[in-house]
């Protein structure tokens, strides 16, 4: 049996809704399709042809909707909403007049042919008449036809199950008992929306979900009902934030209709658990329910409690990610300094070399010239770590002074909060050019002091979904000039990746300091004060190729391989199949050496021959070894990002939760 991909709506209910109408778009974007009906008199001022699509109602804009028309009525049947539209409606289609069922059938199957869905298995009808809205429904022209509408595909419905039925006896040789037929709803409707009881629309994604569910299992017989096996459906109930769930919505990762075996309705937090049963594994965004604790550290509400303590009373269900794990990663995550310890460890990584392209083997050889030896590849070592961070309890000038001297490194600085989500001030930080700029902040305390690595301006945004390793390129914080007066705490400066001397792209900052929300709108050089014109044009030069989404553009750039061996490390520390790390390249690391490799040029006479085997014999070592170190820094770490942007995201992102099912499921059996 065929999915339901399509609704109908009556503009009645649309219009007397609000539950109803907030949930158009996350219908949309659910890949619903979506149509309303309207009779056509009942609008002024519009004018359309039956069947086909129009603008949104003037009242309120129905992104996504198509229009449908119901004729002009006759005798009375399809008067304003303030005539008695259900009698006047019933005394018409017992009359000659027109009939609003066919009409809307009319309507609604055209609708359903030019979208690609099969009539009337793909299309569900929905209408108000007395069933919840804010005024009843009473007289609505468009709800009396959807309402006739469904009381004769009801009735044909039911007919169809009796010859079924009868044909049953017969082929049996006897008797049966009464079918289930008899009280069933048919496949179009919903049960709780397609009779007199008042629906809960907004659950209405539910059961669509619960819908397709009970379809999935027809189709797989009664030998699978219940069980989530090979091709079965997996509903997957979503446990977050309105906010986080519009985003997740927008990128199409939460779809209404299912696909490749998945299909998502969300947890309504005003019911248990146990009353949205059946349905397959819950995926939480547990970082979403957190409670101020002891101290103000944020720790995980009552409602992520109860949802362990439900998984754990049914065995069947699977929570993406385990809440074990994200327990385990409420420190790494929420703790920036626990974070910075996850991270320390990748230091320890066995990476592959790449070229300055990113390639993993290197760049193709360079060709030779006359009398020069062969050619060989160009390598880059790839070292991967954690900005140096330390922990500062105050901004007076001698915790400044004792942090700065643990941190070890020059400036510039990142100061963040160290509590890193959960809390209004979580993204409140602050840039310092200098360690004196660090007095007086008012960055949340205590604060992670953290070295700022010069990258460019160029961000790579990691997403793991499973083990799907993929990346966007964003434009990010531009080259900071540190003060050159600046004391290194640590030391006097030393010449370093991480510190490279001022290019002639680094800004200033306007009084060696600059607080911001990283969340609204990281440092540009158009916002920095002290960014004169040219400086930001010459910043912008290297973010111009940087877009929202596409390959990496930069020469000296994380290859895949790297990036995939990051993501496994943080993978095993975490024990999530869902998050996300930022990855900066230190400026001015990852050139590669491009050593000439003999020959004079002589035009391949006998002594340049010589002088050219003799350069390759000795530099053979040395090409060995001469490799460029590409600088790659984590700088942060986040828990089920939003995967805005990123390619194939919604494809990937089933395909991990699918299988953090499957794998969760397969540990239970053994």
């Amino acid at each position: 049996m065929p999915f339901i991909r399509g609704l109908v709506i009556s503009s009645q209910l649309l219009d007397d809704c609000p539950a109803l109408r907030d949930q158009l778009p996350l219908l949309c974007w659910g890949g619903l399709r979506l149509a309303e009906l309207r009779q056509r008199d009942a609008k002024p001022g519009q004018e359309a042809g039956a069947g086909s699509a129009a603008p949104a109602a003037p009242s309120d804009s129905y992104e996504g909707v198509d229009l449908l028309w119901l004729p002009p009525s006759s005798g009375g049947s399809c008067g304003s909403a303030g005539s008695s539209g259900s009698s006047n409606g019933q005394a018409a289609r017992a009359g000659a007049g027109p009939n609003p069922a066919a009409d809307a059938e009319a309507a609604a199957a055209g609708w359903a042919a030019g979208a690609g869905l099969s009539w009337p298995d793909e299309v569900v009808l929905l209408a108000a008449g007395q069933r919840g809205s804010d005024n009843g429904g009473a007289g609505g022209t468009e709800d009396d036809a959807l309402l006739a509408l469904l009381a004769r595909m009801r009735a044909r419905w039911r007919q169809q199950q009796q010859q079924q039925e009868g044909q049953g006896r017969q082929e049996a040789g006897g008797s049966a008992g009464s079918s289930a037929g008899s009280t069933e709803l048919p496949p179009w409707e919903l049960p709780g929306y397609g009779g007199g009881e008042e629906p809960a629309w907004e659950r209405l994604r539910l059961a669509l979900g619960h819908a397709n569910l009970r379809r999935a299992e027809a189709e797989a017989g009664p030998e699978a009902a219940g069980e989530d096996k090979g091709g079965g459906l997996v509903l997957v109930l979503t446990a977050m934030k309105a906010s986080r769930e519009r985003d997740l919505a927008r990128e199409g990762l939460l779809n209404l209709v299912p696909q490749d075996g998945v299909v998502f309705a969300p947890l309504d937090p005003s019911l248990p658990p146990a009353a949205h049963l059946p349905f397959s594994a819950l995926l939480h965004k547990a970082s979403d329910e957190l409670e101020a604790g002891p101290g103000g550290v944020p720790r995980f509400g009552p409602r992520v409690a109860a949802l362990a303590a439900f998984a754990a009373a049914h065995p069947h269900i699977s929570l993406v990610d385990p809440l074990e794990a994200a327990a385990k990663v409420t420190q790494g995550v929420i703790n920036r300094a626990e974070l910075a310890r996850v991270c320390g460890s990748l230091s320890r990584l066995d990476l592959p070399t790449c070229s300055p392209a990113g390639d993993d083997t290197g760049p193709e050889p360079r060709q030779p010239q006359a009398g020069q030896g062969p050619a060989r590849r160009v390598r880059a070592r790839v070292r991967v770590r954690a900005p140096r961070s330390t922990l500062l309890e105050s901004f007076t000038a001698e915790e400044v002074a004792a942090a700065v001297a643990r941190l070890g490194c020059p400036p510039p600085y990142i100061v963040k909060p160290l509590v890193a989500c959960g809390t209004a001030d979580s993204h409140r930080m602050a840039l310092a050019a200098e360690a004196g700029a660090l007095a007086g902040l008012t960055v949340p305390l205590p604060a992670m002091l953290q070295e700022f690595v010069n990258h460019d301006a160029l961000i790579y945004k990691v997403y793991v979904a499973g083990e799907a390793v993929f990346h966007t390129v964003r434009p990010s914080i531009p080259n900071l000039a540190p003060a050159a007066s600046s004391p290194s705490g640590g030391g006097p400066a030393s010449a370093s990746a991480s510190s490279p001397a001022p290019q002639p792209s680094a800004l200033t900052l306007h009084g060696g300091r600059l607080e911001f929300d990283s969340l609204k709108s990281l440092p540009t050089p158009s916002s920095l004060p002290s960014a004169t014109a040219a400086i930001a044009a010459t910043a912008a030069t290297s973010t111009s190729a940087a877009s929202a989404v596409g390959p990496t553009p930069a020469a000296s750039a994380p290859s895949q391989a790297v990036l995939e061996a990051v993501a496994a490390h943080l993978r095993s520390e975490l024990g999530l199949s869902l998050f996300g790390f930022d990855v900066v390249v230190a400026s001015g690391s990852g050139g590669g050496a491009d050593a000439d490799d003999g020959g004079d040029g002589d035009g391949g006479g006998g002594a340049g021959r010589k002088r050219a085997r003799a350069a390759e014999e000795a530099g053979r070592a040395a090409a060995e070894s001469d490799m460029g170190c590409m600088e790659v820094v984590v700088v942060d770490v986040n828990y089920f990002p939003s995967f805005r942007g990123a390619p194939q995201a919604a494809a990937r992102f089933r395909a991990a939760v699918l299988q953090s099912h499957r794998r969760q499921q397969q540990q239970r059996r053994q």
